[in-house]
């Protein structure tokens, strides 16, 4: 096949394995150019007669960059495009543009492939999947989920919208470099859209029945669930056995039969890492501890402590009102299990926020502990590496608040304009000005959020990172590192702080555990 753009080896090698492929996963990591190698299939399916359309649904912003930049850059000149992408809203001459999609072809003309791009939240709404069913039954279209793993939840609307549809796409694609970011269960829904034969079961119970060790039915917690929330409405237990993860002497989840997952799937897919095709660096990681002030560490275990003690009194007074009713205190712990769980995600929310030097009130309001921003240990151990570090630096923070003091601290020794900064504080159209300026060097430092930076940009003028902080979501830290480990990368390494003794170290190891898990399933390392 002729090409726009030459592709590289592994590129070729995944462009091979997709023809005549009804169903096919593209598990390419972060930075190894899948778009492309989807574009050039969904060329040649269009040229073979196969499809003349395709959606592709993709997270917000990367859906329009499919149509801004990738498809202009990388689709042959042969086959020819109307492409538009979805817009919540959208004025009249936008709307405008979706319509020529549906233009009828001139008599003697090519009838050309149609392109429609929609991001994952527009599947949750009314005028979203409407378009997307007039598009998929107007027209044969190869059916693309861009970073697949925003479909591993079945319960999901956006999971359920597309597996519904999934028989009207006559090609099915995912992409995905991180496919698993929490357990082997997030493999299910994706495979799932492409063939509910690959996984060998259409059940999600089964599956989960199959790849991970269950509490037995007779184990108390699973007849505690029986007699509580699994009750039917008469009052009796239900026979459904419900489905706890056993978990071993470290309190992880106990997977089993994850070599036979890794089997099933590799059928049905193509993996590559950058280490593997291209020329990049390996990834180099350095963990920053540092001390919290005595009296910031006397903040922190103190908050500990009544934390701790205000999950004591919830379950005390679930206590309370299960004597007054009259029911076990079993089922008043599974009636009030939300308001536990509520609890301590404040708890640790509290607990990070202390080590980052602020708390913030329920009014919404942030106290700072320090009085200057210098006088936190956490930015005092960031900006000593920042002094000693080369080029330009990527810093990467869950929250506004943080984000803050990051510019903060970086306003005490730079000029202004040196600083992008990437979250939901700033216009879009600045964020991607801002992109553009520290990619062509003419901003040093770029200060972002992982939830929304860390999906669709290329940052490669940055060859170091620093996690001011960092959450337990481990698809933001995949993604978010991948962001200046891609071609064009000279080098890559990531700072993490951490204050010693604090959830900082907690979530660090979060995050081995839930990499070792993904790395076994897609066969890139040994469990």
């Amino acid at each position: 096949m002729r090409f726009k753009t030459t592709p590289m080896g592994h590129q070729l090698r995944g462009f091979d394995l997709l023809k005549g492929k009804t169903a096919f996963a593209l598990l390419m990591e972060q930075g190894t150019g899948k778009t492309k190698v989807i574009i050039d299939d969904a060329a040649r399916c269009w040229g073979d007669g196969e499809i003349d359309a395709l959606l592709v649904i993709a997270p917000n912003g990367v859906h329009t960059k499919w149509v801004t930049i990738e498809i202009p850059k990388h689709m042959p000149d042969w086959c020819p495009v109307v492409a538009a992408y979805y817009s919540a809203g959208a004025s009249k001459k936008h709307q405008a543009t979706i319509e020529k999609l549906f233009e009828r072809t001139p008599d003697g003309e090519p009838r050309p492939l149609r392109v429609l791009t929609m991001n994952v939240e527009a599947l949750a709404t009314t005028e979203g999947v409407k378009l997307l069913d007039r598009f998929t039954q107007t027209f044969n279209a190869m059916g693309v989920l861009d970073e697949s793993q925003r479909f591993k939840n079945p319960k999901a609307v956006r999971t359920d919208v597309m597996i519904k549809r999934r028989r009207r796409f006559p090609k099915r694609r995912i992409m995905s470099g991180t496919p698993v970011t929490k357990a082997p269960f997030d493999i299910f829904s994706q495979f799932y859209f492409l063939d509910p034969t690959i996984l060998r079961t259409d059940s999600y119970t089964a599956f989960k029945t199959e790849y991970a060790e269950m509490l037995d039915k007779d184990h108390y917690l699973v007849k505690k669930l029986q007699r509580g929330a699994w009750q039917k409405k008469d009052g009796t237990p239900s026979k459904r056995v419900p489905q706890i993860i056993a978990r071993d002497s470290e309190g992880l989840p106990v997977y089993r039969n994850l070599d036979k997952l890794q089997r099933l799937i590799a059928k049905h897919s193509y993996r590559v890492l950058k280490k593997d095709c291209l020329d990049l660096p390996d990834k180099v990681y350095d963990v920053v501890p540092f001390d919290m002030t005595p009296r910031q560490a006397e903040i922190y275990h103190r908050m500990e402590r009544e934390r701790r003690a205000e999950l004591i009194r919830v379950i005390d007074g679930l206590e309370s009102a299960a004597r007054k009713h009259n029911v076990s205190l079993d089922e008043a712990l599974l009636a009030g299990r939300e308001l536990i769980v509520a609890n301590k995600l404040v708890a640790l929310a509290k607990l990070q926020q202390i080590t980052c030097g602020y708390l913030k009130l329920e009014d919404g309001e942030v106290v700072r502990m320090f009085k200057k921003v210098m006088d936190n240990p956490r930015n005092v151990a960031m900006m000593s590496l920042v002094e000693d570090t080369e080029g330009q630096i990527l810093f990467w923070a869950p929250h506004r608040d943080k984000v803050d003091q990051i510019v903060e601290c970086l306003r005490e020794g730079f000029d202004d304009a040196k600083i992008v900064r990437y979250d939901g504080a700033v216009k879009k159209a600045d964020r991607m000005q801002g992109v553009d300026d520290f990619q062509e060097g003419k901003a040093r430092f770029f200060v972002g959020n992982p939830a929304s930076a860390a999906t669709g940009l290329t940052l490669t003028a940055g060859e170091t990172a620093f996690y001011y902080s960092d959450s337990f979501n481990y698809e933001h830290r995949a993604q978010s590192e991948d962001r200046n480990h891609r071609i064009g990368t000279t080098s890559a390494r990531y700072f993490d702080l951490a204050a010693i003794g604090t959830i900082d170290e907690t979530i660090a190891k979060s995050h081995a555990a839930k990499k070792s898990i993904a790395d076994y399933i897609t066969g890139d390392a040994n469990l």
